[in-house]
C-alpha cells in the first residue's frame, strides 16, 4: 500500500509541474473506470483533484471530497491525509487563503498522528508557500520549509528537497539576502538538473525575481520568457500567466508600452485556461493603467474585467469558505455519529461473539465426550482453504491492475516517443524547404545590386517567395481544418472544364520536365456544386507529387468519371433519402518511380516522408498530401492511393454530387449561385512553376566548352537554384547541370570535371552518397567537391566530410564564399598537378606554405588525403607506358585500353592531375627515361633514343631541347 501511495503521489507531483495535463486526466478517468480496489480509486481521485485544480475548481472539490468521503468509511488513513492536503491546494489556487491553510494544518496533524513523514512534509513546506507570498511572514516560511525539506532528506524524496531549496532561495530573494538567495537558486537548478525533475521552469521563475532585486531587469526578462514558454508547452497556464504578468511590469518600468501591452494581454489569455481570478485581476489593472492614457475606451473595458474579477473572487471565495465549512461540519459530525455507531455495533458484535464463543466452548466439549474431533479438524482445513482462495483471487486481481497500469504507462511513453520524433523530423524537413528559396532570393537580391538583370531576379525573388507564403498557408489551413473553422464556399458550376482547366495550367511545367499531361473525362460538360478553390488545391498538390516523382518521357493521366451510388452504399454512409444518390470519381495516374509498400499505409500522415533513398526529394514536407486528405473529408468524400515501386502511383478522389435540389449543411455557409466564368472571377493561388532562365546540360556541352575556362558541374534538384548558382560562375566557367544525384554521377564520369557543386537533399542518391561513390572511383577521385546544404547541423556537417566532401557549405551561402572556396579548390589542384609532375622524375616538390596555411586549409587537407589514390594512378600510368617504351605501336589508344578509359576520361583525368595531356605525358616519361640513359649509359646518342622509344634521332634531339633547354649531348657532357 505504501508503495501504490508513492508511486500515485509522485505522479500528481510531477504532473503538477509540466507533461500534458489533458493527456493525463484521461489517463486517470481510464484507470478509475477499471479500478477495483477502494484505496486505488481514492489515489486516482486524489489525482484528478491534483490536475484539476488549475483549470476547474469545482471537478477539483468534488474529487477531493469523494476521496476524504471514502477514506474514511473504509479508514483509509494515507488517503484521508492526501485528501485533506489537496482540498488546501485546491483552495489555494483560488485565493482563498485561510481555508487553505486550515486544510493544511489538518493534514499536518493528520500525518503527525499516523507518522506519514512524505504527507507531513508536504503540509509543512505548502504552509510555509502560505505564509511567504500571501502573509509575507518569511522568518515564519523559512521555519516551516526548513523542516520539510529535512524530512524530505530523511526519507531521500529529491524532488520536493529540490522544491524547498527553491522556495528558500526566493525567500531569501524577498529579503534581498541576495547571495544566500543565489546559493539556494544554484542549488535547486543542479538537483534538477541531475534528476530531471521537470522544475526547471519555476527555478527560472525564481531566478527572475533575484535578478530584478538585483537591478539586472535584462537578465530578469530573459529568465522570465523562458520560463513562460516552456510552462505554456507544458499546459501550467496559471505558472505561464505570472510570468508573463512579471514580465509586462518589467517594461512598464522601463516605459516601454508596447510590449507592457503584449505580454499582459498574453497573461490575460493565458487566464482563460486557468481561471485564475487574482492573475486576471493583476493583468487587466496593468492594461487598464497602459491604456488610460492612449485609449479610454480599452482602459474601460480592462477595468470592467478587474471589476468583474474581483467580484467573482470575492463571491467565489466567500461561497466556498462558507459551504465548504458547512459541508465539512457536517461531514465531521456524520463522521463521528458513523463512528459512535461502529463502536456501538463493536460492543455488540463483541458481547455476541463472547457469547458465540462459550456455546461453541460447550458444543466442542460435548463433541469432544462424543469423539468428534475429526469432523472439527475438517472444519477448520475447509475453512483455511477458502481463506487462501479468497488471497489468491485478489492477489490475482491486484496483478492485473498493476499490468494494466504498466501498459498504459508505456502507451504513454511510446506516444511521447512518436511525438518527438515527428516533432524533429517536421522541423528538419521545414529548415529545408525554408531555407532553399530563401537561398535563391538572398542571392538574387544581392545580384540585383551590381547586375542589370533586374527584371529576371524580381521574378525569381516573387516566384520563390510565392513558394514560401503557399507553404505558410498550408500549414495555416491545417491549423484550420484541426479546430473546425476552414468552411467550404460552395459555388455550381462546371466541374469538367474546371478540372481541365487547373490540369492544363501544368502543361507548360510537364513541358520543361519532359513529361506528358492528359485528361480523360467520359462527358463534355457536368453542372454541380462545389468549392472551387478547395478543389483547385486538392488537384494542384496531386499534379504538383506527379510532376516531381515522374521521370523525363513519362505520362500523367487526369480523369474524371461520374458515379452510380449502390444503395448499401448509401445506407452505410447514412445519407438522407432526398440526396441525389451519385458520385464522382476524379483520378491522378502517374508513370514516377512509385510507393514502397511499406510507406502507403503513411502516405497521408502528417509530416510523413518515405526515408527510401530511390523516393526521397528535397522538396517537401509532408503537408501536402495530409492536408488533400482533410479537404477531401471535409467535403465528405474519400482519397485512396495504389502504387507499385518503379511503376508508377494512383490517386481516386470520390466525392458526393451535391444538387440543388437539397438544402445543404448550415454549418459551410454555403453560396450557390448559377455563376459562371469561374476563371474570370477566381485569380488561383497556385502557379506552377515554370523555369524562365537558362538550362545548362550534358546535350549542349558541345556549344558551350570553352577550353580555356574549368568545367563545373552543378547537381541540384531545384531550378531555381541552378539557375541563380549558373548566374554566379558564368561566364567564368564551363558549366554542366544536373537534376538529380544519378545524373551527377552519370555525368561526372562521362566527362571528368574540374570540380563539382552539389546539394545534399536530392532524389534517387543524396550528395553524400555521391561523394562516397566517385571518391572511391579511379576515374573521379581527384574532383573537388563542394556540398551545398540547409542541414546545418555539426552531426551532418561532419558526415559530409567523412564522405570526402571538400568543402561544406550551408544554405543561404555568400556568393563571394562560394567564388573563393572554387579559386582555391583549383589553385591547390594547380599545386597538385606540379607534386605529380616532379614525381614522374623523382624529384618530390612541396605544395606551398601559402596555400596549406590558408583559410581553406580544411579542403586543402581533404585533397592530400586523395593524395594517395591519385598518385597511384599517375603511377599506374607512368608503368604502363615504361613497358612499351620500345613498342613502336604505342600510342594513346592502347593506353586507353590498358587503362579501360574512354578517350576524354583518361585526357580530363591526366589534364587534371599533371596538367599533361596523354600524348605530352607520354612524351615526357620517354624523356624522363632517356634523361636517366643519358647519365648512367655509355651508348650513343642514336641508341638511347630508341631505348627511349623514338625512331629518330633527330626528332629526339629536337623534342629533348624543347623540354630541358639543350641538345642530349650537352646536357649529357654538363652533368658528367
Amino acid at each position: 500500500m505504501k508503495k501504490m501511495l508513492a508511486i500515485f503521489f509522485s505522479l500528481a507531483i510531477s504532473l503538477s509541474f509540466g507533461q500534458n495535463r489533458l493527456k493525463v486526466i484521461d489517463s486517470l478517468k481510464n484507470a478509475l473506470a477499471i479500478a477495483k480496489l477502494d484505496t486505488d480509486r481514492v489515489l486516482i481521485k486524489v489525482g484528478l483533484a491534483e490536475m484539476y485544480a488549475l483549470v476547474n475548481v469545482d471537478s477539483a472539490l468534488v474529487y477531493s471530497e469523494s476521496a476524504l468521503d471514502i477514506s474514511r468509511k473504509i479508514s483509509f488513513i494515507e488517503g484521508e491525509a492526501a485528501a485533506y492536503d489537496m482540498l488546501g491546494w485546491t483552495f489555494h489556487n483560488i485565493g482563498n487563503h485561510a481555508l487553505s491553510l486550515d486544510m493544511y494544518y489538518k493534514s499536518l496533524n493528520f500525518a503527525e498522528k499516523n507518522h506519514l513523514t512524505r504527507l507531513k512534509g508536504a503540509a509543512l513546506m505548502m504552509i510555509g508557500l502560505i505564509y511567504k507570498d500571501e502573509y509575507s511572514d518569511f522568518d515564519k516560511a523559512l521555519n516551516y520549509i526548513y523542516q520539510a525539506k529535512a524530512l524530505f532528506t530523511l526519507i531521500h524524496y529529491n524532488r520536493n528537497i529540490t522544491v524547498c531549496e527553491s522556495m528558500i532561495g526566493s525567500i531569501y530573494t524577498k529579503k534581498n539576502q541576495i547571495d544566500s538567495a543565489e546559493f539556494y537558486l544554484r542549488l535547486a537548478e543542479t538537483h534538477e538538473a541531475q534528476y530531471n525533475l521537470n522544475f526547471n521552469y519555476v527555478i527560472w521563475g525564481y531566478f527572475a525575481l533575484l535578478y530584478k532585486a538585483e537591478g539586472n531587469p535584462e537578465k530578469a526578462l530573459e529568465y522570465l520568457k523562458q520560463a513562460a514558454k516552456l510552462a505554456y508547452f507544458n499546459g501550467d497556464y496559471a505558472n505561464c500567466s505570472d510570468y508573463n504578468i512579471r514580465i509586462a511590469e518589467i517594461y512598464m518600468g522601463q516605459n516601454l508600452r508596447d510590449s507592457a501591452i503584449y505580454f499582459a494581454s498574453r497573461a490575460l489569455e493565458d487566464t482563460k485556461k486557468s481561471i485564475s481570478y487574482p492573475y486576471i485581476i493583476q493583468s487587466s489593472r496593468i492594461l487598464h493603467t497602459l491604456y488610460k492614457d492612449i485609449n479610454p475606451t480599452k482602459a474601460l473595458y480592462y477595468n470592467e474585467i478587474t471589476l468583474a474579477a474581483e467580484d467573482s473572487l470575492y463571491k467565489s471565495s466567500k461561497s466556498n469558505s462558507l459551504n465548504n465549512v458547512i459541508d465539512f461540519e457536517e461531514k465531521e459530525q456524520e463522521y463521528e455519529i458513523e463512528k459512535s455507531q461502529k463502536n456501538y455495533q463493536s460492543q455488540v458484535r463483541l458481547k455476541l461473539f463472547l457469547f458465540g464463543i462459550g456455546v461453541f466452548l460447550l458444543i466442542g466439549f460435548i463433541l469432544y465426550k462424543n469423539n468428534q474431533d475429526k469432523q472439527k479438524a475438517n472444519q477448520v482445513l475447509q475453512n483455511q482453504k477458502t481463506k487462501l482462495e479468497n488471497v489468491l483471487a485478489e492477489l490475482e486481481l491486484i496483478q492485473k491492475q498493476l499490468i494494466e497500469k504498466e501498459k498504459i504507462a508505456t502507451s504513454a511513453a511510446t506516444r511521447l516517443q512518436e511525438l518527438d520524433a515527428v516533432k524533429t523530423k517536421l522541423y528538419t524537413n521545414i529548415t529545408h524547404e525554408f531555407r532553399t528559396p530563401l537561398t535563391v532570393i538572398l542571392g538574387m537580391a544581392e545580384q540585383m545590386s551590381v547586375e542589370t538583370r533586374h527584371a529576371l531576379s524580381l521574378r525569381m525573388i516573387t516566384r520563390n517567395g510565392q513558394n514560401l507564403l503557399t507553404l505558410v498557408n498550408q500549414m495555416l489551413d491545417l491549423s484550420k481544418l484541426e479546430s473546425g473553422n476552414l468552411k467550404l464556399n460552395y459555388q455550381q458550376n462546371d466541374i469538367v472544364r474546371f478540372i481541365r482547366y487547373v490540369s492544363e495550367s501544368f502543361h507548360s511545367l510537364a513541358e520543361n520536365k519532359g513529361l506528358v499531361i492528359n485528361f480523360y473525362s467520359e462527358i463534355e460538360h457536368f453542372d454541380m456544386v462545389f468549392d472551387e478553390i478547395r478543389l483547385q488545391q486538392i488537384i494542384s498538390n496531386l499534379l504538383s507529387n506527379a510532376l516531381k516523382f515522374t521521370l523525363k518521357n513519362g505520362r500523367i493521366d487526369v480523369s474524371f468519371v461520374q458515379l452510380e451510388m449502390s444503395q448499401e452504399t448509401s445506407r452505410q454512409q447514412e445519407k438522407p433519402n432526398d440526396v441525389n444518390l451519385k458520385q464522382i470519381a476524379l483520378t491522378v495516374k502517374d508513370t514516377g518511380i512509385g510507393i514502397d509498400k511499406k510507406d502507403l499505409p503513411h502516405i497521408f500522415d502528417r509530416f510523413y516522408q518515405a526515408d527510401s533513398s530511390s523516393v526521397r526529394s528535397s522538396e517537401g514536407t509532408g503537408i501536402g498530401l495530409a492536408l488533400t486528405q482533410e479537404l477531401v473529408k471535409l467535403m465528405d468524400g474519400t482519397i485512396s492511393v495504389k502504387s507499385i515501386l518503379g511503376e508508377g502511383s494512383e490517386f481516386s478522389i470520390i466525392l458526393p454530387i451535391l444538387a440543388d435540389s437539397f438544402s445543404l449543411k448550415d454549418d459551410r455557409k454555403t453560396q450557390i449561385s448559377d455563376l459562371s466564368g469561374f476563371m474570370d472571377r477566381h485569380d488561383l493561388n497556385y502557379q506552377p512553376y515554370q523555369n524562365e532562365e537558362l538550362s545548362y546540360s550534358s546535350e549542349n556541352l558541345e556549344t558551350t566548352i570553352n577550353e580555356k575556362l574549368s568545367t563545373i558541374l552543378v547537381a541540384d534538384d531545384n531550378a531555381d537554384v541552378q539557375t541563380y548558382i549558373a548566374s554566379v560562375l558564368s561566364p567564368d566557367y564551363n558549366l554542366l547541370m544536373a537534376k538529380n544525384g544519378q545524373e551527377c554521377e552519370d555525368l561526372a564520369f562521362e566527362t571528368i570535371p574540374d570540380l563539382i557543386i552539389s546539394d545534399v537533399m536530392m532524389p534517387i542518391k543524396d550528395g553524400f552518397e555521391i561523394c562516397k561513390t566517385l571518391k572511391s572511383d579511379e576515374r573521379t577521385s581527384h574532383i573537388p567537391i563542394i556540398l551545398l546544404t540547409a542541414k546545418a547541423d555539426v552531426e551532418s556537417k561532419l558526415l559530409g566530410l567523412a564522405h570526402g566532401a571538400d568543402v561544406y557549405l550551408m544554405k543561404p551561402f555568400h556568393k563571394e564564399e562560394l567564388l573563393m572556396r572554387i579559386k582555391k579548390l583549383l589553385e591547390l589542384r594547380q599545386q597538385l598537378q606540379k607534386h605529380y609532375l616532379s614525381a614522374l622524375s623523382n624529384e618530390p616538390l612541396a605544395l606551398s606554405n601559402e596555400h596549406l596555411n590558408s583559410s581553406d586549409s580544411k579542403a586543402h587537407s581533404s585533397l592530400l588525403i586523395a593524395h594517395c589514390l591519385e598518385n597511384a594512378f599517375v603511377k599506374k600510368v607512368k608503368t604502363v607506358v615504361e613497358a612499351h617504351l620500345t613498342d613502336t605501336k604505342f600510342d594513346v589508344e592502347v593506353l586507353e585500353r590498358a587503362l579501360n578509359l574512354s578517350h576524354s576520361q583518361l585526357h580530363r583525368k591526366l589534364t587534371a592531375l599533371t596538367g599533361l595531356s596523354a600524348n605530352s605525358f607520354i612524351r615526357s616519361i620517354k624523356l624522363i627515361k632517356a634523361k636517366e640513359l643519358l647519365l648512367h649509359s655509355p651508348y650513343s646518342i642514336q641508341a638511347i633514343a630508341f631505348d627511349s622509344g623514338f625512331n629518330e634521332q633527330a626528332y629526339f634531339s629536337r623534342v629533348f631541347k624543347q623540354e630541358f633547354g639543350e641538345t642530349p649531348q650537352a646536357w649529357r657532357e654538363r652533368n658528367s
